[in-house]
């Protein structure tokens, strides 16, 4: 299921913030109803299609079988009481309800900080929201066990190339606040970071702004080794991360599958659209 969210014409500080939409739909509708039998498993694969808003999912009643993470598996299912994703990341869930009802899917508020610069602005909060119903009816079957393993890649574990840092940044211009990787604003034509084909690289990705960024990398799938809030680890790829407030997260980098140029960007989409995105050329 792909969750969207419908903006309005903002003004320019909604834009800077980073806009989350007035209606939030699901595959194109609004708070749809999702059928299941009691004891059956369902596989949601969940895209955050939103321009700005972190999903928080929490089914009511069930836990979430995390099972896949922007498309690669877990080394095994992770049961959770809610699933985040920022914008561009996808998740795939096991759904079991075990007795008839109906159970909201929610998404929960959370903090995505905020402006914080000379006293301009205020915080960003994702606010909570239903997104759809399940309703659990019909003929009831016997619960499959969960598999024990999955057949997830194993990362490298050494790093053989540079180690970089690259930073989230933001700051006062002629034309008034301005986004950027490293000071700089997007330029197609530039290249930002040149990379040697065949390599693993290790990548600190600092924000000195006060509110959050999901960091993307196109192409080259990474794995998260620290953060600065401490927060889980899937230990597996992914191309999505949170990067906190005044905050950083450290990334390995196998670049060994493809050469060419591409973008990596903050997949706050006003974010990225206002500057906040840079070339990377692997040779």
């Amino acid at each position: 299921m792909t969750v969207d969210g419908v903006v309005a014409r903002p003004d320019r500080m909604e834009r800077m913030q980073g806009r989350e939409g007035e209606l939030v739909l699901v595959n194109g509708q609004h708070q749809p109803t999702l059928g299941a039998a009691p004891g059956t498993a369902q596989r949601w694969r969940v895209i955050n299609g939103c321009a700005s808003r972190v999903l928080a999912l929490r089914l009511a009643g069930h836990e979430l079988d995390l099972v896949a993470r922007d498309g690669a598996f877990l080394p095994a299912p992770e049961s959770q009481q809610r699933v985040v994703l920022p914008p561009g990341s996808r998740a795939d869930v096991l759904v079991r309800p075990t007795t008839p009802g109906r159970f909201p899917l929610l998404s929960e508020p959370v903090d995505r900080g905020g402006m914080g610069m000379g006293g301009m602005g205020g915080g960003v909060r994702s606010e909570r929201v239903l997104l759809a119903t399940l309703m659990a009816g019909g003929p009831e079957a016997k619960p499959a066990p969960l598999p024990p393993a999955l057949p997830a890649e194993q990362p490298r574990a050494t790093t053989d190339g540079k180690r970089r840092e690259v930073a989230f940044t933001m700051g006062m211009g002629t034309a008034g606040m301005s986004l950027g990787i490293d000071g700089r604003a997007f330029d197609p034509d530039r290249t930002d970071q040149l990379v040697r084909f065949g390599t693993v690289e290790e990548w600190t990705v600092v924000n000195t702004t006060p509110m959050t960024h999901p960091f993307h990398l196109h192409v080259w799938p990474f794995v998260v080794l620290a953060t600065s809030d401490n927060a889980p680890l899937s230990g597996t790829p992914q191309d999505v991360v949170l990067v906190p407030p005044q905050g950083w997260v450290r990334l390995r980098i196998p670049f060994t599958a493809y050469p060419g140029r591409s973008v990596f960007h903050c997949h706050i989409l006003d974010h990225e659209d206002a500057g906040m995105m840079a070339t990377i050329q692997v040779r």
